[in-house]
């Protein structure tokens, strides 16, 4: 395993790299990267842990999202189409053809987007708990209106209640200032969260129903204790795809687990 910089849609974006053969492209969740730090943590949200279980049947690359870890993000706000951007960038920059694609939570509607834009870069994905924004009817936005801005009619970033509602979380902050502090200078994860604001409490412009546009092989994944992202949501998702399957995990919340990479690995292989 190794950390290596490709330049990607303007940005110098860091990827870990590890494992032969077919290309995986694997996104982590929003407010995370592949930093070490958050290996161990209870909440489960790294995926750095599963790398090596991916790595035995594919060549691995796995970046840093813009503005995330080492990645810098230096123009602002930003919709999640330029993450989109992004990973098509850095897709093409591989010159390896279409990639399977998976994702976690914002990395998750991220891939289901590139599916979505640029359909000629996948041959195959899986999003993992990232379908509440195209369902419009998701409080999703309401909870993090509270949660970035204070109350669930915030229009915009509240300091104060970032910090409190974030302490809620034993040792989620020190991790933030030991991930994107450590990387990019004090304020760091404070800054991702505003910059998030607005990309987080809106629905996407997509909807469930555009699921229907997405051709090539896709695997809709989710705990069956999602508080973001229900199991009769992601059905629905799952059954507006041409070639969808379904895969929900017991006893797993908002996470990454080895039992969610393994229904990954088992869909991946079925779809040669």
């Amino acid at each position: 395993m190794e950390t290596l910089v490709r330049q990607a849609n303007g940005l110098d974006m860091s990827c870990i790299e590890d494992g032969d053969g077919e290309t995986l492209v694997l996104l982590h969740g929003g407010t995370l990267s592949n930093s070490p730090v958050w290996v161990g943590h209870p909440l489960q949200f790294s995926i750095l842990p599963t790398i090596p279980m991916f790595a035995e049947s594919y060549r691995i690359v796995a970046p840093d999202l813009r503005g995330h870890g080492k990645t810098i993000n230096s123009d602002g706000p930003f919709a999640y189409d330029v993450y989109a951007e992004d990973i098509a960038a850095l897709i093409q920059s591989l010159d390896v053809g279409p990639v399977r694609l998976w994702g976690f939570s914002d990395g998750g509607m991220t891939a289901t987007i590139v599916a979505l834009r640029f359909p000629h870069l996948v041959s195959a994905l899986v999003n993992h708990g990232g379908t509440d924004t195209f369902n419009h009817d998701s409080p999703t936005p309401a909870i993090m209106r509270r949660f970035i801005g204070g109350n669930e009619s915030a229009t915009e970033p509240n300091l104060d209640a970032l910090e409190r509602n974030i302490a809620m979380f034993p040792g989620v902050r020190s991790c933030h200032e030991a991930d994107h502090d450590a990387s990019q200078g004090p304020g760091a994860w404070q800054r991702l969260f505003f910059e998030g604001f607005e990309r987080w409490t809106h629905h996407l412009s997509y909807r469930l129903e555009d699921f229907a546009r997405i051709e090539v092989p896709m695997l809709i994944s989710v705990g069956d204790r999602d508080r973001y992202c229900t199991v009769e949501e992601s059905c629905a998702a799952y059954r507006n795809l041409p070639q969808g399957e379904l895969s929900v995990t017991p006893g797993v919340g908002h996470a990454m687990t080895p039992a969610v990479a393994a229904a990954a690995l088992d869909f991946f292989a079925r779809k040669r």
